[in-house]
């Protein structure tokens, strides 16, 4: 075993513009290359971010981003494995839907690592292997961190895989490819990695695959599959001696393996890295993200609250106390943030006209005008400001029965109760999270008010798989477990 360490001073430097500036790179025509009878593409990798965006929709827990400190170069096989490439190399075809140029299917990792072994006894050389998941991903994405490479509408998702309801593997590269050239990464068929699955990667994690494990990594979905599990970042895995029409392989292939990092002979050490959540030299914090406002900047140095932007940069409680007093403040950490804003007392005050005269506040609209800390003071007659608890149903309410207290129809603030998402389990409700009820949340309160179940089409505790129905001989079975 040979140890191998990427140094990652100078890009944990540059992570922070790398990372903004992937999906506005103007990526190259694909470089193309036929080796041993296989087409790969050329990828030259940089620092991107695993995983999604919690706020993203369909996202699933597992998907918690991480940085991957990317510096290397491979080639990513242009298409699956075809069964033809396959019985080429092995002298016979597994596969359950026979089909000369289709993917290979119906193997196991170890079949699939099998075949990597024998190609390279026929190249001379290590040059071959599984992606990492790492890697597999990166491609998928293609410098976008949309749902798809091409973006979010579901409804493109047609143009570059089968969604016809036919389960069946077809002909690779009948369908889109992305916009690095590479063909049916979503759908077809799952392709193995080399990683093993763990539900939650620790921030180190860097892209090196795990070295234990029970299930591997499968990636990119399936004809089969809800179109969920075939975004970019859909996580998911089958035991090694899993075989099934819907797995088949991708393969990579590496110009110089002996300085592959990646190579399961190889024990694969990332050197530390901004965002890897460990404070190394050079760094005043590190939060195990890349992203500013939160008290730890994007290239791990502490955040001063020195902006007017009402925003606890550094995460202390206060707002903006590192300002320095301008022309556009009311005073140190106070800050003037709107142009249409003046200052009163010290304080700014909103929606109101610098200079205008004493007395033109007068129309009843609950706000200061004339910027002399009054409201509405020239007002004839103006009605007092709605009172939640009053027994009069005013402006901004939905109802009012004389007081301020929950379960009795009208809620503390004056809106009907009996709505699932109100934050009050009610008759006929499991649960109510309010705004935390979410259906593609693992383990929440389901938009519905209703708890999390086995075909509700999110994987939650418990479950191995979770494709949306209850029916067995799918590949995830009645009860929500790999078949």
């Amino acid at each position: 075993m040979r140890e191998l360490q990427i140094s990652l001073a100078v890009m944990m430097l540059t992570l922070v513009n790398i990372v903004a500036n992937m999906n506005a790179t103007a990526w190259a025509v694909p470089v193309e290359q036929e080796f041993d009878g296989m087409t790969f593409v050329q990828i030259d990798t940089q620092s991107f971010i695993f995983g999604s965006d919690p706020s993203q929709a369909n996202y699933q827990a597992p998907e918690s981003p991480r940085v991957v400190p990317f510096s290397h170069s491979f080639w990513m096989g242009k298409y699956e494995i075809t069964q033809a490439q396959w019985q080429a190399v092995m002298g016979s075809n597994p596969s359950t839907y026979v089909l000369a140029d289709g993917p290979v299917e119906t193997i196991t990792w170890q079949q699939a690592k099998d075949f990597v072994a024998a190609l390279n006894v026929q190249a001379g050389a290590n040059h071959y292997r599984l992606p990492t998941e790492a890697e597999w991903e990166y491609v998928a994405k293609a410098g976008e961190y949309t749902q798809w490479s091409f973006g979010d509408n579901i409804a493109d998702l047609a143009d570059y895989t089968y969604r016809d309801g036919n389960y069946a593997p077809r002909t690779v590269g009948q369908r889109q490819g992305n916009a690095w050239g590479v063909y049916d990464l979503y759908g077809n068929v799952y392709e193995w990695t080399e990683d093993w699955y763990h539900y939650s990667l620790p921030n180190s994690f860097g892209g090196c695959p795990p070295s234990t494990g029970t299930y591997k990594v499968i990636r990119g979905g399936s004809n089969a599959c809800n179109s969920l599990y075939l975004r970019s970042a859909s996580r998911q895995f089958a035991h090694p001696d899993r075989k099934a029409y819907y797995i088949g392989l991708r393969i990579v292939r590496v110009d110089n393996p002996a300085l592959d990092l990646y190579h399961p002979d190889n024990t694969c050490n990332i050197g530390p890295f901004c965002g890897d959540g460990y404070v190394d030299a050079g760094e005043q914090c590190d939060d195990g993200n890349t992203t500013d406002g939160d008290g730890c900047s994007a290239n791990c140095t502490v955040e001063a609250d020195d902006s007017c932007d009402d925003v606890d940069q550094d995460q202390d409680g206060q707002v903006d106390e590192d300002f320095v007093s301008t022309p556009l403040s009311c005073g140190i950490g106070v800050c003037q943030v709107n142009t249409t804003s003046t200052c009163v007392n010290g304080n700014e005050v909103s929606n109101c006209i610098p200079g205008a005269p004493t007395g033109s506040d007068n129309d009843c609209d609950n706000q200061d005008n004339d910027c002399d800390g009054m409201v509405d003071e020239a007002g004839l007659n103006c009605p007092p400001p709605p009172v939640c608890g009053n027994n009069v149903v005013e402006a901004g309410e939905q109802c009012d029965d004389d007081n301020t207290t929950d379960g009795d129809g009208c809620s503390a603030n004056c809106t009907f109760e009996g709505i699932c998402g109100n934050g009050i389990v009610e008759v006929g409700e499991e649960c109510d999270a309010a705004f935390n009820n979410s259906d593609f949340a693992p383990d929440s309160c389901r938009a519905s008010c209703q708890n999390p179940h086995c075909g509700d089409a999110v994987q939650d505790s418990g479950e191995q798989c979770d494709d949306g129905n209850t029916t067995d001989g799918d590949g995830c079975s009645a009860t929500c477990q790999t078949e």
